[in-house]
């Protein structure tokens, strides 16, 4: 019997590029560390070009220890208007470096609707995390005002209760059952 390869897909549905696009690829995720402001340029907008093809690389970006990497990552993940983007910005709501998870959040802002769910998941996940509570609470808060603001505003209430480890994730759980029906009677 042959054995599959197994990928980790936790943050995006992407398999790693194939060899031929590989060499292209690391290229670009090389220049896009590079300390000149020019290249650095041509590589974001070569690999926002790029689109789907390009995420998984950036995904392993973030785990550089070097804040200037990831943030260029967050950068150019931010433009790239996938869901699999979206579930890697997602992650970086936890990131250890303020700068980084503010840029994450309004990246995921500017996706507009399709944020709102996988960020409500991270809450479900993730409660403990001051870092993503946080991230979470910008996010969500630039949804107040629209069509999902009753849905919303019980999980933001929630992330600013004295115990949000505890409150967070059953808001959050309350919002993604509404989130569904509401999917549900839109499709009907």
């Amino acid at each position: 019997m042959r054995k599959h390869k197994r990928y980790d897909y936790s943050i995006t549905t992407h398999p790693p590029p194939k060899k031929k696009n590989s060499l292209h690829m690391n290229s670009l995720t090389d220049d896009l560390a590079s300390s000149d402001m020019a290249t650095r340029s041509r590589a974001h907008r070569a690999l926002v070009r790029q689109g789907s093809n390009a995420v998984y690389a950036l995904t392993e970006l973030l785990k550089s220890p070097y804040e200037r990497i990831r943030w260029e990552a967050v950068r150019t993940l931010s433009e790239i208007h996938e869901p699999s983007a979206t579930a890697a910005l997602v992650t970086v709501l936890d990131d250890e470096v303020r700068d980084v998870r503010w840029l994450a959040a309004d990246g995921l802002i500017a996706r507009g609707e399709e944020a709102i769910k996988p960020v409500v998941l991270s809450l479900i996940g993730r409660p403990a995390s001051v870092r993503v509570r946080l991230a979470a609470a910008h996010v969500l808060r630039a949804f107040l005002t629209g069509s999902y603001a009753e849905i919303l505003r019980p999980v933001v209430a929630a992330l600013g209760l004295t115990s949000p480890a505890v409150d967070v994730p059953v808001a959050a759980y309350d919002a993604i059952e509404k989130l569904r029906a509401l999917q549900h009677e839109e499709k009907e």
